[in-house]
């Protein structure tokens, strides 16, 4: 497993850039699932929601204080807008598993592998 490195000793590096340039990608796939859903993608959008999961979990696990931080902010903002994307469902009834069991827990990230 990886190191925890604290924000500042990240910022520090000639590699920061790559922290905001994954925020970038996770918004990218963030409006890929919107199209996902949009267009009744189902396991499509399941696919893209467990990478943005998988994603969010490594940058807070491996990212120590990022809550503290612009990067940290930044996350929580892009998972509060999916969160928002889906506070009033989708198709097929499809809604926020971050805030509700009614979804099949197979898209939740804790149990991505059963995909």
């Amino acid at each position: 497993m990886a190191r925890r490195r604290s924000v500042g000793d990240i910022d520090a590096t000639r590699y920061a850039i790559s922290v905001a340039m994954v925020l970038d990608h996770l918004d990218d796939k963030r409006i890929a699932l919107t199209r996902a859903v949009e267009n009744s993608r189902i396991p499509i959008a399941k696919k893209i929601l467990v990478g943005i999961y998988d994603i969010e979990h490594a940058l807070r696990v491996r990212i120590g204080r990022l809550d503290e931080s612009d990067w940290g902010r930044r996350l929580d903002e892009l998972m509060t807008a999916i969160d928002d994307d889906f506070a009033a469902g989708g198709p097929d009834g499809l809604v926020n598993t971050r805030k509700t069991s009614e979804w099949p827990q197979v898209f939740s990230s804790r149990h991505h592998t059963d995909l």
